[in-house]
């Protein structure tokens, strides 16, 4: 669906969903500033929201973690003033990206397991095809 019509043809849910989903694939594999520099970093704050509704509570508290060093705690969306933040917060950044990336990979929330529940319960708000 994604690669059809973007993102913005998908459902709240399906939104929350894929968001929650590449910040704890990418983030675990390459860390928050790799993240945050990505497309996918364009969701964080979508990817916030999925992971308290999934009940992923822990993992969600080290994402706005690494959200609150930027001002306000969220990213532009635009990719050029998403990347000029990310440059002006990195100095006050790392040490927090670096700690939140160990926290990140240790966690063990069972997102997989609390994905499938989430889609379960709102089967009439995903295209499953």
């Amino acid at each position: 669906k994604i690669q059809r019509r973007g993102m913005t043809a998908l459902s709240a849910a399906e939104s929350r969903f894929h968001a929650s989903y590449q910040l704890s694939t990418e983030a675990r594999r390459q860390g928050f500033e790799a993240y945050f520099g990505s497309p996918a970093g364009e969701y964080a704050g979508i990817a916030r929201e999925g992971l308290l509704e999934i009940g992923a509570i822990r993992t969600a508290a080290v994402v706005e973690r690494a959200l609150a060093v930027f001002p306000g705690g969220e990213l532009p969306a635009d990719p050029d003033r998403r990347r000029a933040v990310i440059a002006e917060s990195v100095v006050r950044g790392r040490p927090v990206w670096s700690k939140c990336d160990e926290e990140i990979r240790r966690m063990n929330e069972r997102l997989g397991r609390l994905l499938v529940e989430y889609v379960k319960q709102r089967k009439g708000e995903f295209e499953l095809r």
